[in-house]
Protein backbone atom coordinates (compact mmCIF):
# COMPACT_ATOMS: atom_id res chain seq x y z
CA UNK A 1 0.00 0.00 0.00
CA UNK A 2 1.53 3.59 -0.83
CA UNK A 3 1.12 6.99 0.81
CA UNK A 4 -1.75 7.86 -1.54
CA UNK A 5 -3.67 4.99 -1.22
CA UNK A 6 -2.94 5.08 2.29
CA UNK A 7 -4.17 8.74 2.54
CA UNK A 8 -7.30 7.95 0.41
CA UNK A 9 -8.59 5.22 3.30
CA UNK A 10 -7.81 7.24 5.98
CA UNK A 11 -9.91 10.45 4.14
CA UNK A 12 -12.72 7.84 3.51
CA UNK A 13 -13.82 7.40 7.00
CA UNK A 14 -16.35 10.26 8.88
CA UNK A 15 -14.21 12.13 11.84
CA UNK A 16 -16.51 14.36 12.78
CA UNK A 17 -15.58 15.27 16.74
CA UNK A 18 -17.82 13.97 18.99
CA UNK A 19 -18.98 10.55 16.98
CA UNK A 20 -17.72 7.15 17.06
CA UNK A 21 -14.26 6.54 15.76
CA UNK A 22 -14.57 2.18 15.96
CA UNK A 23 -13.76 1.81 12.43
CA UNK A 24 -10.91 4.40 11.71
CA UNK A 25 -9.21 3.13 15.03
CA UNK A 26 -9.74 -0.42 13.63
CA UNK A 27 -8.33 0.10 10.21
CA UNK A 28 -5.32 2.16 11.69
CA UNK A 29 -4.56 -0.83 14.53
CA UNK A 30 -4.69 -3.41 11.74
CA UNK A 31 -2.44 -1.57 9.58
CA UNK A 32 -0.08 -0.97 12.25
CA UNK A 33 -0.11 -4.44 13.38
CA UNK A 34 0.81 -5.49 10.15
CA UNK A 35 3.58 -3.45 9.28
CA UNK A 36 5.43 -4.54 13.04
CA UNK A 37 4.22 -1.89 14.89
CA UNK A 38 2.81 -2.23 18.55
CA UNK A 39 -0.08 -0.77 19.50
CA UNK A 40 -2.18 0.23 22.48
CA UNK A 41 -5.95 1.35 21.84
CA UNK A 42 -7.50 3.09 25.18
CA UNK A 43 -11.24 3.04 25.33
CA UNK A 44 -12.45 6.40 25.77
CA UNK A 45 -14.45 7.70 29.11
CA UNK A 46 -17.51 8.05 26.44
CA UNK A 47 -17.69 4.84 25.37
CA UNK A 48 -18.04 4.86 21.71
CA UNK A 49 -14.51 6.85 21.04
CA UNK A 50 -11.17 5.11 21.33
CA UNK A 51 -7.26 7.09 21.28
CA UNK A 52 -4.88 4.45 19.72
CA UNK A 53 -0.96 4.00 20.69
CA UNK A 54 1.42 3.35 17.98
CA UNK A 55 4.78 3.11 18.21
CA UNK A 56 7.87 1.47 16.17
CA UNK A 57 11.56 0.82 16.41
CA UNK A 58 13.69 3.31 13.97
CA UNK A 59 15.37 -0.01 12.38
CA UNK A 60 12.65 -1.40 11.54
CA UNK A 61 12.45 1.29 9.03
CA UNK A 62 15.77 0.42 7.64
CA UNK A 63 17.35 3.51 9.08
CA UNK A 64 19.69 3.73 12.16
CA UNK A 65 20.86 7.00 14.15
CA UNK A 66 23.29 7.52 16.43
CA UNK A 67 24.29 9.91 19.08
Amino acid sequence: MNVEEILARLIAFPSVVGTPNRAIVDWIRSYCLAVGAEVTVQPGPEGDRSNLFAKTRIEALGVRLAA
